[in-house]
């Protein structure tokens, strides 16, 4: 029994230093990614209303996010007029529910229901200096100086947990007589191999 328990205690040692190490990589890594800056307005636990200023964005809209992220990385990857490759920066943006054309020999194009995606550029780049992209899906707009509400969570952004964050804004906005002018966001800031406590989701809605 007292060998069992030793050995439990060892494995649960050696468990903690690893989640230890992973928690202090995953905290190294964010700290060399450049996030878009805003000024928050009022604080309330999760909830914020912050102002952005204007910033350029890399877009596009895809069926699945998988190939709207592709598509994104292999923009700042290199696949532009430049062959240069971009800094990634925080967050990554995703709108679902968006129509997405469908590619058919017909006079009124069906559409789907889709996702928009859209990397924010570094802060150094203005919308005519940034590298142009090769692929005609993917644009560069300009999100201009915006005030919106967020709601902040982490662990991982299930289906569940974004519906739930959604309530919980859209709440927060009634509670204030504030209305939204767009549709929800969600914000990620962390590579996927981040632990979930560490990850930071946030559903952002622009204001009227």
């Amino acid at each position: 029994m007292k060998r069992a328990l030793k050995v439990l205690g060892g494995a649960l040692g050696a468990t903690a230093v690893a989640v230890a190490v992973w928690d202090a990589w995953a905290r190294f890594g964010q700290s060399d990614v450049e996030t878009v800056p805003y000024t928050v307005v009022e604080r309330d636990g999760a909830f914020e209303l912050r102002e952005y200023p204007d910033v350029v964005v890399a877009r596009t809209v895809a069926p699945s996010q998988r190939e709207a992220f592709r598509r994104l990385f292999a923009y700042i990857d290199g696949a532009n007029e430049r062959t240069q490759g971009v800094a990634m920066t925080a967050p990554v943006t995703t709108t679902h529910g968006v129509d997405v054309a469908m590619t058919a020999p017909v006079t009124t194009e069906p559409v789907e229901a889709g996702v928009e995606m859209a990397f924010f550029l570094p802060s150094t780049y203005t919308l005519d200096g940034a590298p142009t992209p090769t692929d005609d899906r993917v644009e560069l707009d300009v999100v201009e100086h915006r005030r919106v509400a967020v709601y902040r969570f982490s662990w991982f952004a299930t289906d569940a947990s974004v519906d739930r964050g959604r309530r919980r804004l859209d709440r927060a906005l009634a509670d204030r007589g504030l209305a939204p002018a767009g549709d929800h966001e969600l914000h990620r800031y962390d590579d996927p191999r981040t632990p979930p406590w560490q990850r930071r989701n946030e559903l952002v809605v622009e204001l009227a």
